[in-house]
C-alpha cells in the first residue's frame, strides 16, 4: 500500500481578484510541506529535496535572528559588508558577503567570515579576501559570467540533417546571445522594461 502523505498546511485565502504571494511561518509549516511532496513526481521531488537541503539553513519568521558569536569576532571593520566572488575548480564561482572581521593576533593574520548566497560559510585571509573582491569587481559589463565545472563542457548532441545552426557550446551561446542582444538594440529592451 501506498504511504499515507500529510496534508500541507492550508493556505490563506487568496487576494481578491487574483493571486497573492505566500510564505511559511514555521518550520513545522515547512516539514509539512516537505512531507506532502509526491517523491514520484519530478517537479515535486526536486522542490522536496531542495526544501529539504535548505532547511537546515532557513530562518523562518517564528525563530529568532542568530546572535553574533562570542569572542573577538567583529561585525564592524575593514570590508565588512563587501560582496566577494570566489572560484571553486570543478563547480565554478560563488558569491558571498563579508559578515564579520577578526583583528590579527600576535601569531595569527586577520580573517573575514563570509556567507556564500547559497548558505555555506568559511573563513578567508587577506589575500584571498582581496582576490575576490578584484574577481568581482572585474565581471564584465554585460553581465555574462565565465563557468567553470563539468555542465559547463556539455555541448548539443548530433544535429539532423539539414540544420543550419553548429552545436553551441557556452563560448558560443555568450557569443550568440550578446549578437542577439546588439540586433534588438537598446529601445525595446527600455520598452520592455517599462522606460520611455
Amino acid at each position: 500500500a501506498p504511504a499515507e502523505r500529510a496534508p500541507p498546511p492550508p493556505p490563506p485565502p487568496a487576494a481578491e481578484g487574483g493571486s497573492s504571494w505566500r510564505f511559511y511561518r514555521s518550520r513545522q509549516e515547512v516539514r509539512q510541506l516537505v512531507a506532502s511532496l509526491d517523491e514520484r513526481g519530478v517537479n515535486e521531488r526536486a522542490l522536496k529535496r531542495a526544501l529539504q537541503a535548505a532547511l537546515p539553513q532557513l530562518r523562518l519568521a517564528d525563530e529568532p535572528a542568530p546572535s553574533p558569536p562570542a569572542g573577538p569576532w567583529r561585525s564592524e571593520g575593514p570590508h565588512v559588508g563587501a560582496r566577494v566572488v570566489l572560484h571553486f575548480a570543478g563547480v565554478g564561482e560563488s558569491e558571498a558577503r563579508v559578515v564579520r572581521y577578526l583583528p590579527p593576533s600576535e601569531d595569527e593574520p586577520a580573517l573575514w567570515h563570509v556567507e556564500h548566497d547559497d548558505g555555506d560559510e568559511e573563513d578567508l585571509e587577506e589575500d584571498e579576501l582581496l582576490a575576490g573582491v578584484a574577481k568581482l569587481e572585474a565581471r564584465p559589463a554585460d553581465g555574462l559570467q565565465e563557468i567553470d565545472g563539468p555542465f559547463a563542457l556539455w555541448r548539443n548532441g548530433p544535429q539532423p540533417r539539414g540544420a543550419r545552426d553548429p552545436p553551441l557550446g557556452l563560448p558560443a551561446a555568450r557569443e550568440a546571445l550578446l549578437a542577439a542582444q546588439a540586433a534588438i538594440g537598446p529601445e525595446p529592451l527600455a520598452a520592455g522594461l517599462g522606460e520611455t
